[in-house]
């Protein structure tokens, strides 16, 4: 909105003002320009935006954006209102079709994709599992000096960034479901992330875009992967 309103902004300019997501905000920016510069690609006109229903979704807020998508936490009034991630953009079948071959707990399940037939846009709807990912996690825990000690530091940033959104829970509290030193906790996310990779090995496909910005990090303390 910024650059769009004629601002001269760099990235870590923007960045700076987020020290505890500066790293991943940074990126998403740098990113958003190269894509911008290189491609000539045009994003379309009139992006669905929060408040409006876009193919029987309510849509409640953007989690994210690249140069070719946008990403919506949203609801879905025909089913109890469940809360859902939407991810819009042109052309999503084959990545549909990829998701839909992997059952896995630490791999994002889609529950369906649909094609908006006035706009062209495509919507893959998948489960709210979180809003925290390992980027989010490194800056807010690496943002003093030295590592963290405790995985109960993850939990902190797990809750600071999911303050506001209904999720469901287990009934046992953050501290207790990040429990351990973070050494082991790092271990434990590093074994749920190989498995999920060897799986998709398995079926011949290579995600291709391996970063901490597409790990969820889950409010039970699991790591889940997406895009």
């Amino acid at each position: 909105r910024r650059t769009s309103a004629g601002d001269h902004l760099t990235p870590s300019e923007f960045a700076a003002q987020f020290p505890g997501h500066h790293t991943a905000v940074a990126k998403q920016i740098e990113v958003y320009e190269l894509l911008e510069e290189t491609t000539g690609v045009e994003e379309p006109a009139a992006w669905p935006a929060p408040g409006d229903e876009f193919l029987g979704l309510r849509l409640r807020e953007v989690l994210g954006m690249g140069a070719f998508s946008k990403v919506y936490l949203a609801t879905e009034p025909q089913l109890g209102d469940r809360l859902v991630v939407v991810k819009i953009c042109h052309g999503a079948g084959a990545e549909a079709a990829f998701l839909g071959r992997l059952g896995h707990p630490h791999i994002t399940p889609i529950h369906w994709h649909r094609v908006c037939e006035r706009t062209g846009l495509s919507a893959i709807v998948m489960p709210y599992l979180s809003r925290t990912t390992l980027a989010d996690v490194i800056d807010f825990c690496f943002a003093d000096e030295g590592p963290p000690t405790h995985a109960g530091e993850v939990a902190d940033a797990v809750h600071a960034l999911h303050v506001g959104t209904e999720l469901s829970s287990d009934g046992t509290s953050p501290g207790e479901r990040f429990s351990g030193r973070f050494a082991d906790a790092a271990a434990r996310w590093a074994v749920q992330l190989a498995d999920a990779l060897a799986l998709a090995h398995q079926h011949q496909i290579c995600h291709s875009d391996l970063k901490p910005s597409n790990v969820l990090m889950t409010p039970s303390g699991n790591a889940v992967l997406v895009d």
